[in-house]
């Protein structure tokens, strides 16, 4: 008699999906964060202003090494964290 819990069919069955969940779990915080529309963008006279009211703690600008494009992380006095884009 044939038994139908064959191991090697379960794990076989089960890689793809194990693959998949792990996808869904590194890339949904990026997707969660890139799509979402509940926070404004940090703009360039947000950075301004910040700098004038004197609360910018630390930035870390990160250039792109393929052409003139980059980010700036900017950490202000409140423990906020802000990514201002340069895309010129």
């Amino acid at each position: 008699m044939e038994s139908n819990n064959n191991p090697r069919r379960f794990g076989g069955m089960m890689f793809p999906l194990i693959i998949l969940l792990l996808f869904v779990f590194v890339f949904s915080p990026l997707l969660r964060s890139s799509f979402s529309s509940g926070t404004p963008a940090y703009t360039i006279e947000n950075f301004k202003k910040d700098i004038a009211d004197g609360n910018v703690e630390t930035v870390s600008v990160s250039p792109n090494r393929e052409n003139a494009t980059g980010y700036a992380t900017v950490m202000t006095r409140d423990g906020a964290r802000h990514v201002l884009y340069a895309t010129q």
